[in-house]
């Protein structure tokens, strides 16, 4: 086993968890490192890196989804499971998605009937446990991605606000479909929008459930 250093970031195995990644924030005692993990847990248990940690290159980024849940059907999983395929398709490899996290903590929205008041925090949902795991996945990311909406959540603005506060970058996300129709996803600062964001939250909201029904409905 190798020695951790500090700054050195880990993903977990898959056969673990899917979307848990960790890094080594600073150095205890006698040599022990804190290890953050964006669950929401951390440890000074470990000085040595662990069987099932796959240690990133500093070329390799973690990216973190950040964007608007409350008030939006099914919680806005259709943008954020959009955002995370057209990320993974483009070569990123490392993505830290919310909704993901949820359905590994036994929270899938898609289960919820379609009146459910979507303002509205689920029965057995812990908002405090999730503002957690949120906080920490900006901890161990090293780049955080603002999806439309943002600026009008106050969990994505509590994101945003803690990834500027420790020097982490932050761009926002633009859907955009090509002349074939597909579907594709790029960064612009954080200051320059190209439509109206009620406009392109109502766009992408459609053309993320036609892509969420025709990739995840049909496999199998």
């Amino acid at each position: 086993m190798s020695t951790l250093n500090e700054g050195d970031r880990f993903a977990v195995s898959p056969d673990v968890y899917t979307c848990l990644y960790a890094k080594v924030i600073s150095e205890g005692p006698a040599g022990v490192k804190l290890v953050s993990f964006s669950d929401g847990t951390q440890s000074c248990d470990f000085n040595e890196q662990h069987e099932n940690w796959l240690r990133l290159n500093p070329d390799e980024d973690i990216l973190y989804l950040a964007g608007p849940m409350r008030g939006i059907v099914y919680y806005n999983s259709y943008t954020f499971n959009l955002a995370s395929r057209l990320l993974l398709d483009a070569g990123f490899e490392h993505v830290i998605n919310p909704i993901e996290m949820d359905y590994e903590f036994g929270y899938d929205y898609e289960d919820l009937p379609e009146f459910h008041d979507w303002n509205e925090v689920p029965l057995g949902f812990s908002i405090e446990q999730a503002a957690g795991r949120c906080l920490s996945s900006v901890v161990v990311a090293d780049k955080v991605v603002l999806l439309p909406g943002w600026r009008e959540s106050k969990g994505a603005m509590a994101e945003y606000s803690l990834a500027k506060w420790i020097g982490k970058q932050t761009v926002e996300a633009n859907f955009y479909e090509n002349e074939q129709g597909q579907l594709g996803i790029s960064f612009s600062g954080e200051g320059r929008r190209q439509r109206k964001i009620d406009t392109l939250r109502g766009r992408v909201c459609d053309y993320s459930r036609r892509f969420f029904d025709n990739l995840f409905r049909t496999e199998g």
